[in-house]
């Protein structure tokens, strides 16, 4: 439900972003491709999370352990999308020196991601952890 809740408040922002930029006719590169990854990301998530909880049961010894690994997993990618938004934010600022904030503000949209999304399930996998 956390991921569901983060993911719609993902679309809320980035929306309210991108409507704050038409409304106010600003261009800035760096806020609509923040706001657009943060619009995408949230959407995804939003997809999974609603799969998920579609095919939630409860779960005995076995399928906690499975659900163990799987958190495991998935912490990994929040830091693989933490590593690429970093590189992509920092490339894209260094080789353009600044002229291009279009990527910035992207990688910027995908560490907030991740980073979020590494703080719920690193909690979850604490839960997890105490009944396994």
């Amino acid at each position: 439900m956390r991921v569901l809740v983060w993911a719609l408040t993902s679309v809320l922002a980035g929306t309210a972003v991108l409507a704050v930029l038409a409304v106010r006719r600003w261009r800035s590169a760096l806020l609509s491709a923040f706001a657009i990854q943060t619009i995408g990301w949230g959407v995804f998530e939003a997809a999974v999370a609603i799969v998920a909880l579609l095919g939630l049961v409860p779960r005995d010894l076995s399928a906690a352990a499975q659900l163990d690994h799987h958190l495991w997993l998935e912490t990994g990618l929040d830091m693989g999308c933490i590593a690429i938004g970093l590189t992509l934010a920092l490339t894209t600022y260094g080789y353009t020196r600044g002229r291009r904030l279009g990527g910035v503000g992207a990688g910027l949209g995908i560490i907030v991601q991740g980073v979020v999304l590494l703080a719920l399930d690193t909690r979850f996998l604490a839960l997890v952890n105490r009944f396994v």
